[in-house]
């Protein structure tokens, strides 16, 4: 048991950042992991790769809900219920293929972090982008027919959704980022830290 989790441990490569951290101080870490320095790529790697399996899993649930949902009443698209052309059965097709597609990114993002492979990356943030530009474009269509600022959400629920949908985004770009500079160093084999885990075993 002792061996396998030297093995997992080591493997893990977790200290080659944690025993640089004293050697560069505080600003020279910070600079160190904003610039994506390849000491500071395993905490990239597992820190992306538990995010998208979290993320796969739970939109996977959501799919599941919304297609499990006989009423076709759906608070997704909330922000729309209030429009008299949009019927409970066409909300529920909006939010099932909304969610259809947004499993699917995550799971392409699960692929990118198991092989390291930053350009399936971009295609994530493409996708999210998208569709976090949609979504409000939809909440300023809404506003205006309501006589509100266009540009303004009416719930803290929305804008609190806005930011966390921001952050994914500023975490997978920067994870991307660091992607491509340890790509520059090493090999894509040396760099999938979790198959290398699985064979050592």
């Amino acid at each position: 048991m002792d061996a396998i989790y030297d093995v997992f441990w080591d493997q893990l490569q977790l200290t080659s950042f944690m025993e640089s951290m004293p050697y560069l101080g505080i600003e020279g870490t910070v600079e160190a992991l904003w610039n994506g320095d390849i000491r500071f790529f395993p905490l990239y790697y597992w820190i992306i790769l538990v995010f998208s399996i979290y993320g796969m899993i739970q939109s996977f649930l959501q799919l599941y809900q919304h297609v499990s949902i006989q009423n076709g009443k759906t608070d997704m698209y909330s922000y729309l219920q209030g429009c008299s052309f949009l019927s409970c059965q066409v909300l529920k097709v909006l939010a099932c293929s909304h969610m259809f597609i947004v499993a699917k990114s995550w799971i392409l993002l699960v692929s990118a972090v198991l092989m390291v492979s930053p350009a399936k990356m971009y295609v994530w943030l493409f996708i999210h982008g998208l569709l976090l530009i949609v979504q409000h474009l939809a909440i300023a269509v809404q506003n205006i027919r309501m006589g509100h600022m266009w540009f303004w959400p009416k719930s803290a629920r929305t804008v609190i959704s806005l930011l966390f949908n921001l952050v994914k985004l500023g975490i997978v770009y920067q994870t991307m980022c660091a992607f491509d500079v340890a790509l520059i160093e090493e090999r894509p084999e040396e760099l999938r830290l979790l198959s290398k885990i699985l064979k050592a075993l």
